[in-house]
Order: structure tokens, then C-alpha cells, then sequence
């Protein structure tokens, strides 16, 4: 599980998510505000035994990411 704290804009409000699915069609997608909001992703690392997690934005904005906590969902 990660937690973080995200404020920013986009010009696509479906713009900016986090994933650590490889192919990102599990993702939890930040809306744009610009007051700061705490978000929470739960992903597992399944047969290949890591993640590799991503913040990512597919169109012109600007996001802030702050206090970001990755730990193990039990």
C-alpha cells in the first residue's frame, strides 16, 4: 500500500495516477485540487515478488507529491 499527499492541475482531470501495474489498468487516479488531499493505492507485488511504483501524468499540468509511505497491506 502507498499512501501520499498530492495537490496540482491538469488540463485532462484523468491526467495524473498512480500504479504499480505494469500494464497501469490498476491505478487510482488524483484529481486535480488545489488544496492538498491524502490518497492511498493498494497494489500487491503477485508472482514477481517486487513493484515498481509509478506517478504518472499524460498531459500538460502540474502536480505536488509530499509525505509518500510505502508499506506492507496486512
Amino acid at each position: 500500500m502507498i499512501t501520499f499527499w498530492a495537490k496540482g492541475a491538469a488540463e485532462d482531470a484523468d491526467a495524473f495516477f498512480v500504479t504499480a501495474d505494469l500494464q497501469w489498468h490498476d491505478r487510482t487516479s488524483i484529481t486535480p485540487s488545489t488544496d492538498w488531499k491524502k490518497w492511498e493505492h493498494r497494489f500487491g507485488a503477485g508472482d514477481l515478488g517486487y513493484a515498481e511504483i509509478r506517478f504518472v501524468i499524460q498531459a500538460k499540468g502540474v502536480f505536488w507529491i509530499d509525505d509518500v509511505d510505502v508499506r506492507e497491506d496486512i
